[in-house]
Parts: C-alpha cells; sequence; structure tokens
C-alpha cells in the first residue's frame, strides 16, 4: 500500500515537472526578435508574420489578420528633419528638433489625417533608455472602432514612430501583448 501511494506520488511529481516544463518552453518561444538593420529590435509576438501595405513608408511591418494585430515602426532621421521644416519655429538646441517638438507635429499630422479620434491620451515614458511619449487612442475607420498604442521615441540619430492597433473589442486580450511588445523597443 505505501509502495503504491509513493508510485502515485512519482508519478504527480513527473507530471507536475512535465507541465512546468512546458510552461517555460511556451513563455520562452512566444517572441520572437526583430532586428531592423542594426539600428533597433523589437521582440514580437510568434504568430505576427512580416507583411507590406500597411504604410509604404514603414522600416517593419507585423500583422496576424486573424488576431487583428498590427505592427508599424517609422523612422525619421533627426539632422533631416530640420531641413524639411521652417527651422525658425524650433529650438536651436544642437540644431535638432526636441522630442516636445516632434510629438507635437506627429500629433498634428495624425488628426489631419484622421476622423473621429476619440480618448486622445499621452504620457512620458522612457522605454529601455529613449525618452518616449506614449499615446493610447480610439479612432474609427470606415465605420469600425480600432484601439492604437502610438508611442514616439527619441533615439540617437533617429525618431522612432511605433504604431501598435487592434479592434477595440480585441483591446482585453491584446492590451497586454501590446505593452509587452513595446517595452522590448530597444536602440543599438
Amino acid at each position: 500500500m505505501v509502495l503504491i501511494k509513493i508510485k502515485n506520488m512519482r508519478f504527480c511529481f513527473f507530471l507536475l515537472l512535465v507541465f512546468c516544463t512546458m510552461m517555460s518552453c511556451k513563455n520562452k518561444y512566444e517572441t520572437e526578435k526583430v532586428s531592423v538593420e542594426n539600428r533597433f529590435s523589437v521582440e514580437l509576438p510568434y504568430y505576427l508574420k512580416k507583411t507590406k501595405g500597411l504604410n509604404e513608408d514603414a522600416i517593419l511591418q507585423y500583422s496576424n489578420a486573424v488576431k487583428e494585430l498590427y505592427v508599424v515602426v517609422l523612422e525619421e532621421k533627426k539632422d533631416k528633419l530640420l531641413n524639411s521644416l521652417n527651422k525658425d519655429s524650433l529650438s536651436k538646441e544642437n540644431n535638432v528638433m526636441s522630442l516636445e517638438e516632434y510629438s507635437s507635429l506627429c500629433y498634428e499630422r495624425l488628426e489631419n489625417h484622421t476622423e473621429e479620434l476619440k480618448d486622445f491620451d499621452v504620457k512620458n515614458s522612457v522605454i529601455n533608455g529613449l525618452n518616449a511619449k506614449d499615446a493610447e487612442f480610439v479612432v474609427k475607420i470606415s465605420g469600425v472602432n480600432m484601439y492604437y498604442n502610438y508611442v514616439i521615441l527619441e533615439g540617437t540619430d533617429y525618431y522612432y514612430q511605433l504604431f501598435v492597433w487592434t479592434l477595440l473589442r480585441h483591446k482585453p486580450e491584446q492590451y497586454p501583448v501590446i505593452r509587452g511588445l513595446i517595452s522590448t523597443f530597444r536602440e543599438y
């Protein structure tokens, strides 16, 4: 009788060990690190696939139409920005546009090209050492409410715009994935 209990305990311990091992492997492989031109990297959910057509200016585009999750990264070289804009209206410090100025310009562009922008909330943030403006909002596109997390990051030589979006109804389950993805953005 004692021998049977010991065997049952061993079997239960074995099952627990297998379960824990499977769970740790699952967490290990949930994301994949994507590097772009040795400038930056971001860890994306394994189910996102490289795509085209989300934004013609994007340096990184990934999506999953089934899960309705989309990621786009745009970049702009800091020193080229001032050449294309009115330098007199910008700060003169190091002849480079500040994060505050750049983000204001980006938000203005967004508002000019977006109808029915709602619940726009911006916070200052730091992501892996990069100063950032972290915005969340809802926008209606073709009658469908979309949730966006739009982060503008100040790199050494570039400004990066990280757009992650999903259907508003998918926000509750996608929000932790979106925030986790954003937190992995790194400049080299």
